[in-house]
């Protein structure tokens, strides 16, 4: 659990770090928010959870129309 929540808080040299910008993921169900995630989400839900808390947009590429959109986020953050 500690792990999917340094994946998205960042941890160099035993500090937390700062948050991530994005996070992209593939899950079985498809979740992109805290409400979305199932068992099926597995681990990577803990992770999903914490950036729906914090507020940081999740890209779930088992959504096909996620791709597309996440390329789009990335020009922008250019």
């Amino acid at each position: 659990m500690v792990r999917n929540v340094l994946q998205v808080t960042g941890y160099t040299n035993g500090d937390v770090n700062e948050n991530t910008n994005v996070i992209i993921c593939w899950t079985p169900d498809g979740a992109e928010t805290a409400s979305d995630t199932t068992k099926d989400t597995g681990g990577t839900g803990q992770a999903i959870r914490v950036a729906s808390y914090l507020n940081i947009p999740v890209f779930n590429l088992q959504r096909p129309k996620r791709l597309p959109q996440l390329i789009e986020f990335i020009e922008e953050l250019k």
